[in-house]
């Protein structure tokens, strides 16, 4: 996966596309942004430049175009998690059930609000998937294993 634990820092890895808390934890999204990865992310790279990109992200040092793959990727598995998993994320769910979260202090988003938000993160999830293999085929002597994989070959004809 292209997040972790151990670069969460207060959430500054996934503020940087989604505007969270500093109190969101690592462990409190992890379970949907491994589930976009999955969904999105591996589907449309494939295991081999999946590896690459998992390899980038671990790696002490990297070369910018490296960094821009690893960051058009978090965007899309961020924004995708968020958008495929917003109804989950919004409620509590232990063995008593599943609960809604409520304060006096804060109130729910009117429905209208909730469904743009959701909008505006599959939009840009998908255009950020977009990007990344845009980036890829103006990079892929770079990312040498992107010009085999069936998904270039497919972009390239259309």
């Amino acid at each position: 996966m292209i997040f972790s634990y151990s670069k969460w820092n207060n959430a500054t890895e996934m503020r940087q596309y989604v505007s969270v808390a500093a109190s969101t934890t690592f462990e409190t999204l992890e379970a949907p942004l491994r589930n976009a990865f999955e969904k999105y992310i591996r589907r449309l790279l494939g295991d081999t430049l999946t590896a690459n990109l998992i390899e980038y992200y671990g790696a002490e040092t990297t070369t910018d175009k490296q960094n821009r793959f690893v960051q058009l990727a978090q965007a899309a598995n961020a924004f995708l998690a968020f958008w495929s998993e917003y109804d989950e994320m919004q409620l509590q769910i232990d063995d008593s059930g599943s609960h809604r979260q409520e304060s006096d202090g804060q109130k729910t988003p009117y429905k209208y609000q909730e469904q743009q938000l959701r909008a505006s993160w599959r939009n840009k999830g998908f255009n950020a998937l977009d990007d990344m293999l845009e980036f890829l085929e103006k990079n892929d002597t770079d990312c040498p294993n992107f010009k085999t994989s069936e998904n270039f070959t497919v972009s390239k004809k259309e």
